[in-house]
């Protein structure tokens, strides 16, 4: 179904946009109560079907999809979690083992399931097969967990705890309190930017301290050192994982060649109130949607900002491309999704209502 589904759930307002594979459709989450997607026709730009799932969104901790969307996966405050199937409409597995708020997330080609959460100062990560339901791995470990992630060759889970990056190979995981296979030291406590490169070879992360560190990640040898001069909260490796983008939340981005002995900064982008990025598809231009409701489209190979969307009227958290056309999807807190012509800045589709 859809490409590089991209969700949040924040303050309870619930905004979805991505693009199918085959340009013929865009998904966006409905209005209304419950669990309700719309799907349209990117030609027309009529809506072709809704799916509404009977899910509660009362106390909802958060959701995601996996990377076709088939699937998604939705948590609770009170430790609940399950998974349903949006083909057919129906439920798949409760997924249990969490006390309290659990967080799903998805492996990049949503092969595996993870559900991670904190309670009384003990965190916990279980691995499922999404397909049958079943829990494959889990890992206990001390410390408090406010995200995740899974490197893209499915071996590697990497969780942050205050000013480390604690890292499992998923191949070797036999027991629940197995410690880590590596433990990376970050210069400072607070990691908020965590992101593999798409070989599964090296990782990304960065924070408080006001740097990106890139760290091998079989040996734990730190290989980068990338100064900036806020806190970072963003970071995407172009798809040859050959360029970073590094960013601070709120403030500006800087592009980095990891090809050049000890890395060097292309340029900076006055981004400002930057909030969310997005790569395109080739890794040539990146969009940033930003604090003050406006979305900003860069190039990569000449650092110009080439196009601006205005029209939004609150922080936009989600902007997704097209796989193949000149045209962007983007979420807001206005509670509105829309998608624009990414050479005229025209406004081509309005979704409103989604709180």
């Amino acid at each position: 179904l859809f490409e590089t589904p991209i969700n949040i759930l924040s303050g309870g307002v619930h905004l979805q946009a991505g693009f199918s594979p085959d340009d013929e459709r865009l998904m966006t989450l409905d209005p209304g109560e419950g669990f309700n997607l719309a799907v349209w026709d990117t030609g027309t730009w009529q809506r072709l079907e809704s799916i509404a799932l009977p899910i509660s969104t009362v106390n909802m901790a958060g959701y995601a999809f996996n990377s076709d969307l088939s699937q998604t996966a939705v948590s609770y405050e009170d430790g609940q979690a399950s998974t349903w199937d949006l083909d057919n409409r129906e439920h798949l597995a409760d997924l249990p083992g969490h006390d309290g708020w659990v967080e799903p997330f998805y492996s990049p080609d949503g092969a595996l399931l993870a559900t991670y959460s904190s309670y009384a100062d003990v965190g916990k990560v279980i691995i499922w097969n999404p397909a049958t339901g079943t829990s494959t791995k889990q890992v206990n470990f001390d410390g408090a967990i406010t995200f995740i992630t899974l490197s893209p060759d499915n071996r590697w889970l990497a969780v942050p705890i205050e000013d480390e990056i604690l890292l499992w190979d998923l191949n070797e995981l036999t027991g629940e309190n197995q410690p880590p296979d590596t433990v990376l030291h970050s210069d400072g406590s607070g990691i908020y930017g965590l992101v593999f490169t798409p070989d599964s070879l090296q990782l990304a992360t960065g924070g408080r301290d006001q740097t990106a560190q890139i760290w091998d990640v079989t040996s734990g040898r730190e290989l980068y050192k990338l100064g900036h001069d806020a806190i970072i909260g963003y970071l995407a490796f172009t798809p040859d994982g050959s360029h970073l983008v590094a960013g601070a939340v709120p403030g500006d981005l800087r592009f980095w060649d990891l090809t050049a002995a000890g890395a060097a900064e292309l340029f900076a982008l006055a981004t400002g109130d930057f909030n969310y990025g997005e790569l395109s598809p080739d890794g040539k231009l990146l969009a940033t949607g930003q604090f003050d409701s406006v979305v900003k489209l860069w190039n990569l190979e000449t650092g110009q900002e080439e196009q601006v969307f205005e029209g939004h009227d609150d922080t936009i958290m989600v902007v997704d491309f097209h796989p193949h056309e000149q045209q962007i999807a983007t979420a807001s807190m206005d509670g509105s999704a829309r998608v624009w012509d990414m050479l005229t800045g025209q406004e081509m589709l309005r979704v409103e209502g989604h709180e």
